[in-house]
């Protein structure tokens, strides 16, 4: 699908892939393995986009001249974040910025899943990306309204790296080989810091993402989602099987509460997995599959 395509798809709030088998996406899976195994990481370092710009109104300018792809990886997490949780936290915006802010966010995720899936490929495109960023531009220059805060996040800082997300994705592609493991229908981010491990997972299964919220950080007392994005969110998980994503997990908490507001959608199944979770990850989840850097989790 060519990238106009799919944002057109996700600017209207439709879904990114259409459905697979479960023999349909075992070989997406197969062949998307090789390729993650095969390709090369571009990770450099540690570049950070970060304080290159300083708000949503010129992110797309910025995000057009980037020639590092560790730099559009970051900068795609410092537009995401923001964005995301302006959406949740700030209610008293009006319905028709709202609207905007939404479509943009939506198809951000898009070029997001689409660079990221390459970029843990060993294939990032930054040419498809700055296609993408192009058509989104005028939208995230209506943005102006908008606060935009930049919070960090665990990756670069806390034990992750591109290194430690690859082989996580290689790991989960391979468990979900294995012939006792469930297909995978939906991916659910407990955003914001996991959006860097959902978005390419999602993209290799062939499958949709979407985000919910539960943060102490930021005071969260219950998984929170955006309004507009919740019935999609709804549907999608539905009767489905459903995988949600942490990047570290210390006590559980959150992604235990992300994994019953899935399951109160009406999922089929949900299972939580993490790159990296500490020593008091049980008080709330169950560790089924637990080895270094690929750890996942049912309810207790």
């Amino acid at each position: 699908m060519s990238i106009v395509d799919l944002l057109q798809t996700a600017l209207t709030g439709g879904n990114h892939f259409p459905p697979l088998s479960d023999s349909e996406q075992k070989r997406r899976i197969e062949q998307n393995l090789r390729k993650i195994s095969d390709g090369r990481l571009p990770y450099s370092g540690n570049p950070n986009a970060y304080g290159l710009f300083e708000g949503f109104r010129n992110w797309a300018s910025f995000a057009e001249s980037i020639t590092n792809p560790d730099t559009i990886r970051a900068a795609i997490y410092a537009a995401f974040q923001p964005l995301y949780d302006c959406l949740i936290d700030n209610r008293k915006m009006g319905i028709e910025p709202r609207k905007k802010a939404v479509a943009v966010l939506n198809g951000l995720i898009a070029v997001g899943v689409d660079f990221l899936t390459g970029y843990y490929s060993g294939e990032p495109d930054k040419k498809r990306f700055k296609e993408g960023v192009a058509l989104l531009k005028l939208g995230f220059e209506e943005l102006s309204f908008t606060n935009y805060l930049q919070k960090d996040r665990n990756i670069g800082r806390n034990a992750i790296f591109p290194n430690d997300i690859v082989l996580f994705l290689q790991e989960y592609l391979k468990h979900s080989l294995d012939g006792n493991k469930p297909h995978t229908d939906y991916v659910v981010g407990a955003a914001c810091g996991s959006s860097e491990v959902a978005m390419p997972l999602a993209g290799l299964l062939g499958v949709d993402v979407g985000f919910i919220r539960k943060s102490k950080r930021r005071g969260d007392s219950r998984a929170l989602v955006i309004p507009e994005q919740e019935p999609m969110i709804q549907e999608a998980a539905r009767d489905k099987r459903v995988i949600c994503i942490e990047d570290y997990v210390c006590t559980g908490r959150s992604l235990h509460d992300v994994m019953r507001k899935v399951e109160g959608y009406g999922a089929a199944s949900v299972r939580g997995a993490s790159v990296r979770n500490s020593s008091d990850c049980g008080f709330c989840l169950k560790e089924t599959t637990g080895k270094s850097g690929f750890h996942v989790y049912n309810f207790k």
